[in-house]
């Protein structure tokens, strides 16, 4: 009470469930008065205090793989929401799917599964951006967010092999062709 004066209301020590709407109202006895002010929404964040994990199985792939990995968040109010950028840049919605498990730690997660293209490059940096609020932009910094975290990991794309024909492919079936043709001349030959 000695931060609190007329006209301000200190909190200290505030938690999460502090947030929501704060109005203040002022009243008199004499004359008789009172007056609410507007409201203002108040939100309490208590921030992850880690990184988020991403979880995946292999680190090198061949162009037509599928590449799925997880990523988690660290625990926080609200929770965060997560989002996957693949060589900086965010995948198509229909390539992130959330995780929806009973996360009594106030913790998300977000699965990412795509087609490995050889335009990717040789190298696929993955980042999980894990925030409050939501991904905003790609120009969005992270003092735009309330809390930011982000983890990245590189993965390999294994460079397309050729088939090997040893120079005999086609060249083999033409003279297989060619001799079972000839095999077949003869034999009507032999038999009039």
């Amino acid at each position: 009470w000695g931060q609190t004066k007329p006209s301000e209301l200190a909190l200290m020590d505030v938690q999460h469930d502090a947030s929501g709407q704060y109005a203040c109202t002022v009243t008199t006895e004499s004359p008789i008065y009172s007056k609410t002010s507007e409201s203002h929404d108040l939100t309490v964040i208590k921030i992850q205090n880690t990184d988020p994990t991403i979880e995946i199985f292999k680190d090198v792939f061949n162009v037509g793989d599928i590449l799925d990995a997880t990523c988690t968040s660290g625990p926080s109010k609200p929770v965060p929401e997560i989002t996957w950028l693949v060589n900086g840049r965010r995948p198509p919605d229909t390539y992130m799917k959330p995780i929806v498990k009973a996360l009594s730690d106030s913790a998300s997660a977000m699965r990412l599964t795509f087609p490995v293209s050889d335009k990717l490059g040789a190298e696929v940096q993955l980042t999980c951006l894990s925030t409050i609020p939501g991904f905003l932009n790609h120009k969005a910094d992270f003092h735009d967010y309330a809390d930011y975290r982000s983890s990245s990991i590189i993965v390999s794309v294994a460079a397309k092999s050729e088939p090997v024909t040893a120079g005999c492919g086609k060249e083999f079936i033409s003279i297989v062709v060619f001799a079972t043709t000839a095999a077949a001349v003869a034999a009507v030959t032999f038999q009039t």
